[in-house]
């Protein structure tokens, strides 16, 4: 606050600077300062023509001032009035639309564009009060015309559900025994779009359209396991004749009775023809059978050019490698190296000549030596897997707990969302002064912010608990796979 004037002079200097800086800017803070001094005026001690002087400027800072001061009120009437033509067929149009717009949905947007316009826009009170109580009118007439359009369309909707759910009831009970599933199909369709065309509710709609989709599912599956039991016939097929051509190549190959060999040929080349196959795999099938056929038939003729080769020399080098592997078996802990070794000394028999007897002897050790690797294999593991399932099911029911948690501080989350998302529309909290929009959104925009950390933190979890469940399975079933003798 400004100290007093001590004399004429110094007096005489503020009133100068006051009526030379008066503006459209200022003039009310200047106004202050010209009653504070206009009141000292009477403390200093002053000849008349000071007095006057002094009072003759203040009068014309304060004529000055008025000028400005109805400036001001005449420049703000006239915006108030070109506010005022703006807006009044602006609230015009609302109320027509109001009334007539038979899109209530079209004329509530467009009522709250106008109520939009009254945002910052310079008007007389009793002007804005006036165009925002008829603006109001029309908010009040679209929600009484919305009223009766939803009792209209809940009676519609009542209606046509009545009629339509014994529809989409019949076709979901016809789903699982539909033969023609084409034309079923299409008459899912049929009423999907009746419902979708009718006037229903929400919530009526979406009754009859999810009893619909279950019909639907129905179909799609029994659609998808048609074709994809065409597809495995033939991939079946192809399977089937793929074993049974591959036993026939090993027979060709490897049969000492020909005639026995040259039947199982004849017998799947019968197969053959009676099975449907793709065309790349029947032609490469067939080229493989024609093959095990000439394999056989130069086998056979080869055969009579030669004799039987020393199969005691085949005896006395398979001999030890198979009391070596037996020997293996019961003693050594390094299974995988020790059944590998087995393998290959089993693959040791395949494409040599040998008496049927010595076979048989050798290859009856070489099985004893599988199982008894399998049974110590299967006595190792049993100990280690308990173990293992035991520490699993501890970390499993972690994760889960922790899921569970978060799943619900999600929801609760998202319902907040929704809260404030419903309190944001409502028209009554807008054009105010106290306008609480942004502050919702903003709280909104957090909350979002936080679900999707919670999200990513879930899938996270999720991805453990899988993890988790794969190495359970993985556990709970080591040990129970079938060895291969």
């Amino acid at each position: 606050m400004q100290e007093s004037p001590t004399d004429f002079f110094e007096l005489k200097e503020r009133l100068s600077l006051i009526k030379n800086s008066l503006g459209k800017g200022n003039y009310r803070e200047m106004k202050d300062q010209l009653i504070t001094l206009q009141r000292s005026l009477g403390q200093l001690d002053l000849s008349r023509a000071e007095r006057a002087g002094l009072k003759e400027t203040i009068n014309a800072c304060f004529e000055k001032i008025n000028a400005l001061r109805e400036s001001e009120k005449k420049a703000f009437e006239e915006t108030s009035e070109q506010s005022r033509e703006k807006l009044t067929p602006l609230v015009e149009k609302a109320l027509f639309e109001a009334r007539y717009n038979d899109e209530i949905r079209e004329a509530w947007d467009f009522c709250v564009s106008v109520q939009n316009e009254f945002r910052g826009i310079r008007l007389q009170k009793e002007i804005r009060e006036m165009l925002y109580q008829q603006l109001q009118e029309a908010f009040d007439i679209l929600k009484q015309r919305r009223a009766q359009q939803q009792s209209v369309l809940e009676q519609k909707s009542l209606s046509g559900k009545t009629a339509l759910l014994p529809e989409v009831e019949a076709l979901l009970t016809e789903a699982e025994k539909a033969i023609d599933i084409e034309a079923y199909w299409k008459q899912l369709i049929e009423l999907q779009q009746d419902i979708k065309d009718r006037d229903l509710t929400f919530e009526a709609r979406n009754e009859l359209l999810n009893k619909l989709q279950e019909a639907f599912t129905i179909i799609k599956l029994r659609r998808e396991e048609k074709q994809r039991a065409l597809a495995e016939e033939g991939f079946s097929n192809a399977l089937t004749l793929e074993e049974m051509i591959a036993e026939g190549e090993t027979l060709a190959a490897n049969a000492e009775d020909f005639r026995v060999a040259f039947d199982h040929l004849k017998q799947i080349q019968q197969v053959f023809r009676e099975l449907s196959l793709p065309r790349e795999e029947r032609e490469e099938l067939y080229q493989r059978l024609q093959q095990a056929f000439d394999t056989l038939k130069g086998r056979q003729e080869a055969w009579f050019n030669e004799r039987d080769r020393d199969t005691r020399e085949n005896y006395n080098r398979l001999k030890p490698l198979v009391l070596n592997g037996l020997e293996r078996a019961r003693t050594s802990n390094e299974f995988k190296k020790t059944r590998e070794m087995l393998k290959n000394i089993q693959a040791e028999f395949k494409g040599i000549r040998m008496k049927a007897e010595s076979r048989q002897e050798l290859y009856s050790q070489l099985q004893k030596a599988f199982d008894v690797l399998n049974q110590r294999h299967d006595e190792y593991l049993a100990t280690k897997k308990d173990k293992m399932e035991l520490r699993v099911d501890y970390q499993l029911s972690d994760v889960e707990l922790r899921i569970e948690a978060l799943q619900g501080e999600i929801e609760k989350d998202l319902l907040h969302i929704e809260e404030l998302s419903e309190t944001v529309d409502n028209p009554l909290f807008k054009g105010g002064e106290d306008d609480p929009t942004m502050d919702i959104l903003n709280q909104a925009e957090v909350l979002k912010a936080d679900v999707a950390r919670k999200q990513a933190l879930l899938g996270e979890l999720l991805r453990e608990k899988e993890e988790l469940l794969q190495k359970k399975e993985k556990w709970a079933g080591l040990g129970n796979e079938p060895e291969e003798a």
